[in-house]
């Protein structure tokens, strides 16, 4: 069958239940496969992803390092609602990470299903040579405290007859996270997840039934396939709307149900050429329960996706990578009479850089002194962070994709994050009330000596930095 480079195709199939062994010869590796093949179901082995992209496998000596990839947006598309069971089709996300102490293997399986997404082979988004996706991630009605985290599905662990131990892919529970939630409120967050075995990603949920929707934005190939997309470059963070002061339009709040065009491409140091932007959109006091606000192409229909949900009289912000539209625009509807503001961290077009998505790795965290002072940030108070070279992040980065989450403030606020080195813009990153912990993603170049800045507007409140991907 013709194969060559890192991804190898089949050849004929009689239809069975195998098992099947891989040796690499290049690196050393090796797998053990547990597969149904049929001449419909004829496998691609993509040497690029976690158990060469089989879904049940145990893999020696692990899973591969991590490829670059380039940037493919899709139309703003639900691929997740438990409510509707969209999916995943066994109800909320329990508590867990899909392990159970049942020796009934139907229970197992069962529990396994509420907890793994497959992200490959739909939604325009192909089968194989898929490094990443960006998801727009929203946790609705949680029951009370706690965490979800979107983690790659492992390969199985035990050696290579470990692929008939049905919990063999469940370790440690992460140490990062995504999302994190209080109370029954719908509460988003972009999320930039690493593709895992048989594309799929996994979600781990800290404590009680929560359902979870997730919005499609696009996706990554590898190195070795899919080469011809958009690579990121980043920016010093500007302001590109703001409905408070007239800024990218009129002096006054979004309607309920209005919709409104915003130039991005070709201005605010993004390139004309752009094909996609990413942008921190921000609700501010919003009016109503359920409020949210919707970016899209202008041209193409509007999705029933949402970039950012609102929380009544309160401000709130969303990282948002939105496909550029006819004139370089986009347009913003808001569910809900808003102030909306729009701030710009950069672009994907040719002329930018692939993107390395990795297992999540805190690279800050102030309660504790990783990679910073072992002390909240005061009010006022700017703090420089070293991010190439350490938490997975190599020294030759341009640029990374990080999860940065305020805990504990001692009062309302927000911070903002930009490259060290530039001057603070006056734009904003995550907005907080006293003593939440509030996360949200941002994709930032990196200022002088590999760093990024941190400015903490009012208040003392403890950061953590997550690494979930980065540029070169």
């Amino acid at each position: 069958s013709p194969s060559k480079g890192d991804r190898w195709t089949g050849g004929v199939v009689w239809p069975g239940h195998y098992i099947m062994f891989i040796n690499d010869h290049s690196t050393g590796g090796s797998l053990t496969v547990l597969a149904d093949l049929a001449p419909d179901k004829v496998p691609t082995i993509d040497l690029d992803a976690i158990c060469f992209g089989f879904d049940i496998c145990t893999q020696s000596p692990g899973a591969p390092a991590p490829v670059p990839g380039e940037f493919y947006p899709v139309p703003p598309t639900r691929i997740l609602d438990t409510r509707n069971s969209l999916g995943i089709t066994n109800g909320p996300v329990r508590t867990g990470d899909g392990r159970h102490s049942s020796l009934n293997p139907v229970v197992r399986r069962d529990e396994a299903a509420n907890h793994d997404l497959k992200v490959t082979g739909m939604y325009g988004i192909p089968e194989s040579g898929v490094s990443a996706v960006l998801l727009n991630v929203t946790a609705v009605n949680a029951p009370g405290p706690g965490y979800l985290s979107i983690v790659p599905k492992p390969a199985r662990a035990g050696g290579g007859l470990g692929i008939f131990h049905d919990q063999g892919t469940y370790g440690a529970l992460p140490s990062t996270s995504n999302l994190n939630v209080a109370d029954g409120n719908a509460v988003p967050n972009m999320v930039l997840a690493r593709v895992g075995a048989g594309g799929h990603i996994r979600i781990v949920n800290s404590w009680g039934p929560t359902h979870v929707i997730a919005d499609v934005a696009g996706w990554f190939g590898t190195a070795g396939r899919h080469d011809d997309g958009a690579g990121f470059v980043g920016i010093v963070p500007n302001r590109l709307m703001d409905s408070r002061v007239g800024i990218g339009g009129p002096v006054e709040r979004f309607d309920h149900g209005e919709t409104r065009e915003l130039k991005v491409a070709g201005v605010g140091g993004i390139p004309a050429d752009a094909e996609s932007v990413v942008l921190n959109i921000t609700s501010v006091l919003p009016d109503r329960i359920g409020s949210y606000v919707t970016a899209w192409p202008k041209g193409e229909p509007q999705p029933t996706a949402s970039n950012v949900n609102g929380l009544i009289w309160t401000a709130r912000a969303n990282m948002a990578g939105v496909k550029v539209g006819d004139g370089g625009k986009i347009n913003l509807r808001s569910w809900g009479a808003t102030d909306v503001i729009v701030d710009v961290m950069g672009s994907f077009g040719p002329y930018g850089g692939a993107v390395t998505a990795i297992e999540p790795q805190r690279s800050v965290d102030s309660r504790s002194g990783i990679g910073t002072a072992p002390w909240a940030l005061g009010h006022g108070e700017t703090r420089h962070f070293t991010i190439a070279g350490r938490a997975g992040v190599p020294a030759n980065a341009t640029a990374v994709i990080v999860n940065i989450t305020s805990v504990g403030s001692s009062g309302g606020g927000y911070f903002t994050a930009y490259p060290t080195g530039a001057a603070q813009p006056n734009v904003s990153n995550l907005n907080f009330g006293a003593q939440q912990t509030v996360p949200n993603l941002a994709m930032l170049d990196l200022g002088d000596g590999g760093k990024i800045s941190l400015f903490n507007a009012q208040g003392n409140a403890h950061v953590i930095v997550d690494v979930m991907g980065y540029v070169t």
